[in-house]
């Protein structure tokens, strides 16, 4: 059966196109896929997810997306991003004042900061906000467009599995742009919609988390929205990321709502030496 193709009242904010196929649906959530750039996205699109990152999101994860443990289930990516910021460096040849958006409760930060960065951050969770500034972090509650900045002033922003959570990334990315100094790097990783893994596994595409991912940007696409935003791209490549074995099994449990799986993860929360062993992937 042909795919429903229907007109929405939004454009795709990378083309401008409005006619969109139907992709599918998952927990209540429809997406569609543009019919020209492939652009992939949530519709109707949420004017505001703040609600979704409460407490649970980074501590419990109990209603299926987020994570049981936030700084526990981030620890396997410390080498990885001290990768991040070795490649960063590579392009900046200084240290200087990182801007990292979305910044949960400032694991990243940390690790810059301990590397000879100076760092700000910006987070829509109250939550995951207050504990940062408990670890001395400067770490505001809220988003990029309503920060208190008005000059140019940072070296790097930074937007670590952030674009795709953004109802509005567009906006969101130009004022990046506009609070950047000159010569300023943004440098961000995001789910590749466009990826092998991606088209093989289709509709069952385990980052397919609706309402956690919103839009999803494949290489084309993230190209043509930094070139509208007022970037120049200086590199679109892959970095592995490493995850717990808990974390693992939580992302397995949400994609295929196995009984087993559950009892699996219920097994490692309660096995942490065994739980938080890291797997790259």
């Amino acid at each position: 059966m042909a795919a429903q193709r229907i007109k929405i009242s939004k454009n795709c904010i990378v083309c401008g196109d409005t006619t969109h196929d139907y992709f599918c649906t998952k927990q209540g959530h429809d997406l569609y896929k543009c019919s020209s750039c492939k652009m992939l996205s949530l519709y109707p699109m949420p004017t505001t997810t703040e609600a979704l990152y409460a407490e649970d999101y980074f501590n419990g994860a109990s209603l299926g997306y987020g994570y049981t443990d936030y700084d526990e289930n981030k620890e396997p990516m410390r080498e990885v991003f001290k990768d991040y910021l070795d490649l960063i460096e590579r392009h900046t040849q200084r240290k200087g004042l990182i801007l990292d958006v979305g910044a949960a409760t400032g694991f990243f930060m940390v690790i810059a900061e301990k590397l000879g960065w100076k760092t700000r951050g910006v987070e829509i969770s109250k939550y995951a906000s207050n504990i940062a500034r408990k670890k001395n972090l400067d770490v505001i509650n809220g988003t990029i467009t309503n920060m208190n900045v008005t000059d140019p002033m940072f070296d790097v922003v930074t937007m670590w599995d952030v674009l795709e959570h953004m109802p509005d990334p567009i906006t969101d990315l130009k004022r990046a742009c506009h609070l950047l100094k000159k010569d300023g790097l943004i440098v961000l990783n995001t789910p590749d919609s466009g990826s092998l893994y991606a088209n093989l596994l289709g509709k069952r595409w385990h980052l397919i988390i609706p309402p956690e991912h919103i839009n999803y940007f494949n290489n084309e696409s993230i190209a043509k929205v930094f070139d509208m935003c007022g970037f120049d791209i200086v590199s679109i490549t892959r970095i592995g990321k490493k995850f717990t074995l808990e974390y693992i099994f939580l992302m397995l449990f949400k994609w295929l709502d196995w009984r087993v799986l559950r009892s699996a993860l219920s097994f490692l929360r309660n096995n942490k030496g065994l739980g938080q062993i890291s797997i790259p992937i």
